[in-house]
């Protein structure tokens, strides 16, 4: 998911990770990033009309963790200026980098340019910068693409051996039921602790989704009282609901975590 970049590398959550870049020898720099590694497309799949996922080649001694983000390019003239970030999807123990793409209406956007690229294509990246620290369990609020911030997360906890419901419950909201990425997946995952919430259209007979929008009531109503930690991921719009909302039900802001810096705003 295509994620908000702060404007250097340190600018970014509290306690986030950093990387000694000044150790690292063939940095690109383009539009004030400095993008140490250039890698190649692997392969590219469609997931639905508007969605692509991106396979890219791992640098040697690349690491990261589940909920950071990098920097990317396009390493070909007229890129010069194109550069978005986005969440890693993929596991740290893979032997690969993956990015899920959402097509921007633009055509002349850097997300339909990474759309229509081939294997062999080279593209440029950063150091991985924090978006969101996994800090307990909790509830995770989702809209749209924001699913492939959470889901790495999930699927490391998982792999760890942990039991992730009822500690940990997803609610996720989207537009139409065209619109899920990864149901089965996420239902496998968290079992009863995953909640969806359709917005603009009926929701399928016998899922038990809801429909409208996140609320209070529902919030209340699927997700367990004692329930400390939020991490919520969307466009902008939708985190600064949610956190306010949040707010309004008397979570301490500290254990709100968002992908926008929607806690200056506030100030």
């Amino acid at each position: 998911m295509e994620v908000y970049a702060p404007d250097v590398l340190s600018d970014v959550t509290p306690g986030a990770y950093t990387n000694p870049i000044d150790k690292l020898t063939k940095q690109h720099t383009m539009r004030g990033f400095i993008f140490p590694y250039q890698v190649s497309l692997l392969g590219i799949e469609r997931v639905n009309q508007d969605i692509f996922r991106l396979q890219l080649e791992k640098p040697d001694g690349y690491t990261f963790r589940p909920g950071q983000a990098i920097d990317v390019s396009i390493a070909e003239p007229g890129h010069e200026l194109d550069v978005a970030p986005f969440t890693l999807f993929n596991r740290p123990a893979d032997p690969y980098l993956e990015l899920i793409v959402k097509i921007r209406p633009n055509p002349g956007s850097l997300t339909g340019s990474l759309s229509r690229l081939w294997p062999g294509a080279t593209l440029q990246i950063t150091a991985p910068w924090e978006v969101y620290r996994y800090i307990g369990p909790g509830v995770f609020l989702a809209a749209g693409t924001g699913i492939t911030a959470f889901l790495p997360l999930l699927r490391e906890l998982a792999a760890q051996g942990k039991q992730l419901y009822p500690d940990h419950h997803l609610v996720y909201a989207i537009s139409e039921p065209s619109d899920m990425l990864y149901e089965e997946e996420l239902a496998s995952l968290l079992s009863h602790g995953f909640t969806c919430v359709v917005s603009r259209s009926p929701v399928p007979t016998g899922k038990g989704w809801y429909t409208g929008h996140i609320s209070e009531n529902l919030l209340r109503q699927v997700v367990h009282k004692d329930a400390s930690n939020y991490y919520v991921c969307g466009p902008r719009s939708f985190e600064k609901s949610i956190h306010g909302l949040l707010l309004g039900m008397g979570v301490d802001a500290a254990h709100v975590q968002t992908g926008y810096p929607i806690y200056k705003e506030a100030l």
